[in-house]
């Protein structure tokens, strides 16, 4: 089953190192392409300036948050 759009996703895999992006890079999903790959996009926690966006499959991202449980989170703040 696919993740929602605008999901808190982390990295699982190290093969984009290149691209700026580490294995455990938070980001967020911007694009669902189909059941199995997404358009993450990874930005700076200090800046918010993008780094990375990366087509990624599915089985390379886990789900870090949904994005009701952003929302209820920024609103509890």
């Amino acid at each position: 089953m696919p993740f929602p759009l605008l999901s808190l996703v982390r990295l699982r895999s190290d093969r984009y190192q290149e691209s700026g992006a580490d294995k455990d890079a938070l980001g967020v999903i911007v694009m669902i392409y189909d059941e199995e790959a997404y358009e993450v996009e990874f930005s700076c926690q200090e800046t918010g300036e993008t780094f990375a966006m990366l087509a990624v499959p599915q089985d390379e991202v886990e789900l870090a948050a949904t994005p009701e449980q952003l929302q209820s989170a920024s609103v509890a703040t």
